[in-house]
Order: structure tokens, then sequence, then C-alpha cells
């Protein structure tokens, strides 16, 4: 059973790739790592790096798409400035309907 996350709470600039193929063993790993029941610093953050062009973006959707439906809330926030990135937190605080950033 698939359960449909609110438009509020499901903010991706982005569709999903069809054509993506492979990562699946990356995928799993963070998933578990996501997942993971022993407490960590950061526990709920993972950083994709590495050299434009090699798949981060479409890893992190493709991620996205296969776990959707286990996840209450997913925010795309992007972080290139710091403009950016409260703008973001702006428009997730406004589709939620509130003044304040939601947290």
């Amino acid at each position: 059973m698939i359960i449909e996350i609110p438009n509020a709470c499901f903010m991706i600039p982005y569709e999903r790739n069809d054509f993506f193929v492979g990562r699946k063993k990356f995928l799993k790993q963070i998933f578990d790592r996501f997942n993971d029941s022993m407490p960590r610093p950061y526990q709920y953050r993972i950083a994709l790096f590495g050299m434009g062009g090699v798949g981060k973006t479409q890893t992190a959707l493709e991620y996205i798409y296969i776990n959707r439906a286990i996840y209450n809330k997913i925010y795309w926030i992007t972080t290139i400035n710091q403009t950016s990135l409260l703008s973001r937190y702006q428009k997730i605080a406004k589709r939620r309907g509130s003044k304040k950033f939601p947290i």
C-alpha cells in the first residue's frame, strides 16, 4: 500500500528520472543509514558530494521517489547560497500555511 504524502509536505522541484539505472547497493546503504537505530550525531543528514555530472542529484531523486511512502515529509532545499536556502525555507513555510520556518 502506497501512502500519498500531502502536497504541502512533498516539495521536490524535479520529476523522477525514468532512465535512472544502477546504484541499487548505494541506495540501500543510504536507506540503511537513515534507518539505523543506533543514535549518532547528524544521523538524519547525508551529504552526497563529488565532481559535477557524476549523478548526485539523480541518485538523491531516485532515493526520494523509491522511498516516498515511508516518509511523511520530504523537502528539497537548495544551498547554493544563503539567499537560496532562506528562500526555500520561506516557500516551505508558505506551502505549509505558516509564517514561521518549519522545523
